[in-house]
């Protein structure tokens, strides 16, 4: 979980986030927490695993969780195309991904990135 550590602390350094808090568990592994930044922009409160905040959005995760349920259950494959799935939608524009170019993400794992964390 060192990596995670250190995206959690490169996103917080390069400015994407003001504070960030990730927990992990899976099944016969020891669970993961962690906490970087501040829990107030502009203030000097730490964000730590249990700080309380208002989530803002929580339709991409819910949509995640929906979609790899359907793939761990065998009725949505993860290389399918969208329009086999729903068929009212159609490609999204700019390409085949919906990856974004700015070059604001920090690299996980490796890779450039500014802060030397990741």
């Amino acid at each position: 979980m060192e990596k995670v550590d250190a995206l959690l602390e490169c996103a917080v350094e390069m400015g994407n986030v003001a504070g960030v808090v990730a927990m992990v568990t899976a099944t016969g592994c020891e669970p993961y927490a962690g906490a970087y930044g501040d829990s107030s922009p502009g203030e000097a409160a730490t964000m730590s695993t249990d700080t309380i905040f208002q989530v803002s959005s929580m339709v991409r995760p819910i949509l995640t969780v929906a979609a790899l349920t359907l793939v761990e259950s065998g009725r949505l494959g993860l290389d399918d195309p969208l329009g086999a799935v729903l068929p009212g939608c159609k490609r999204p524009r700019g390409g085949s991904g919906s990856r974004r170019t700015s070059g604001s993400c920090p690299r996980p794992f490796g890779g450039s990135s500014r802060c030397g964390h990741c």
